[in-house]
């Protein structure tokens, strides 16, 4: 990466608008939804190991990732799904990610409609 472009991208990223009354963990899971709705997927690549770092959990990312895909289309989220699971994998964490789903397709009607 071009090194006035680094530092201009971290400044603004982790000083400049760090001056809110979120988190790091939080500021950097808004990053991260933003840079898939916006397609960027390579900034999503550098993103990522940040938030981690500030305490985004990787089942977290994950979540971030599904969701996106309800309102972007899998298509366009696949991409940052692959890139999660390269990061992820290139950190050492195990693959795939113990699954989160308090339903199955067979009782998930029956718990949509007690909700």
């Amino acid at each position: 990466m071009d090194p006035e472009f680094a530092y201009l991208f971290n400044n603004f990223a982790f000083d400049e608008a760090a001056g809110s009354d979120l988190d790091g963990a939080c500021r950097m899971m808004a990053i991260l939804s933003a840079l898939i709705g916006s397609q960027s997927v390579d900034a999503y690549g550098v993103m990522l190991p940040a938030a981690l770092n500030l305490g985004v959990t990787p089942v977290q990312v994950k979540e971030i990732v599904y969701q996106a895909a309800a309102y972007l289309e899998f298509g366009r989220v696949y991409p940052f799904l692959a890139a999660t699971n390269d990061v992820l994998a290139s950190l050492g964490i195990r693959l795939p990610l113990e699954g989160q789903a308090c339903t199955t397709p067979e009782t998930r009607l029956l718990a949509g409609e007690k909700a």
